[in-house]
């Protein structure tokens, strides 16, 4: 998916070194993201999921601290990094899982949004539901 801000590739791991150099060099301003085994991606410096998490605290009023945020993958680790607390959903990728930190990420066992409901659990964000008799 390629728009204005954001040119996204699926380019060999083996490369990413190169390619990341190359970035720096010709276009300052910019800042490469990698994930998985061919993801790479170039945004604005400025840009991002953390700034991004940031911004919509913000607009909502709300306080830092009350944020929760959840990923899958190695583009999400800059919400991790300004977030209190984070859920790394069961079907999280490798470089996620190695990038969070432990004392502020929960590592949900259910992949996708079963992980998310899950983390929010944990965090208690939301209350089990009530068990009822049939």
């Amino acid at each position: 998916m390629q728009t204005k801000h954001k040119a996204s590739f699926s380019v060999p791991k083996s490369l990413w070194p190169k390619l990341r150099e190359s970035i720096r060099r010709d276009a300052p301003g910019s800042r490469v993201i990698t994930s998985g085994v061919s993801d790479f991606d170039v945004i604005p410096a400025a840009a991002g999921k953390g700034a991004a998490a940031l911004e919509v605290v913000r607009l909502l009023g709300m306080s830092r601290d009350r944020m929760i945020v959840a990923g899958d993958s190695g583009n999400d680790l800059a919400m991790f990094h300004v977030a209190d607390r984070a859920i790394a959903v069961g079907n999280a990728r490798c470089e996620l899982i190695a990038g969070a930190d432990p004392s502020r990420t929960y590592f949900a066992r259910a992949p996708r949004a079963a992980g998310i409901l899950e983390g929010l659990l944990h965090w208690g964000a939301l209350r089990p539901a009530p068990y009822t008799y049939g």
